[in-house]
């Protein structure tokens, strides 16, 4: 039933953000950095906009998607990936992480090489109006993801 309610509160968290038309909108509604990735970001796909300060080109934009027990799952670029996070208020870790191991063109596998590394480097995150920001142990802004919704 709990479940259920947490479903029903990011549905309407969703909705709401969507009728005001901005990704800023749900990052306000949801909180602040403290509270569970997994109460509301289980509804949105990130879809990575700066990797290590550069920008990432949107047609191959690596992307991750948060689900409840703070698993996740998503595309780095070349392949699939899924894992299991660590968080507790702002701070994250990354202490699972699968790939599958398809070859890609060079361009590819460099891009997906950097973010698996940053990702696995994720220390801290925080909202920063409508993007998740992933930071490592010395506060860089290491990931930069723009919420997409269905």
């Amino acid at each position: 039933m709990n479940r259920m309610i947490s479903y029903l509160l990011a549905v309407v968290l969703l909705a709401s953000a969507t009728t005001a038309g901005s990704a800023v909108s749900i990052a306000q509604r949801a909180g602040t950095a403290d509270q569970s990735l997994a109460a509301w970001l289980p509804q949105a796909t990130w879809v990575l906009t700066t990797l290590n300060g550069d920008a990432v080109a949107p047609a191959t934009a690596p992307h991750i998607t948060f689900a409840p027990q703070n698993t996740f799952s998503g595309f780095a670029g070349c392949n699939s990936y899924s894992g299991r996070l660590d968080q507790h208020g702002a701070q994250l870790a990354v202490i699972t992480l699968a790939t599958t191991r398809m070859a890609c063109p060079d361009r590819e596998m460099v891009l997906e090489r950097a973010y698996l590394d940053a990702l696995t480097a994720v220390e801290t995150y925080r909202l920063d109006g409508g993007d998740l920001v992933l930071h490592d142990h010395t506060g860089s802004h290491r990931l930069v993801f723009e919420a997409r919704t269905p």
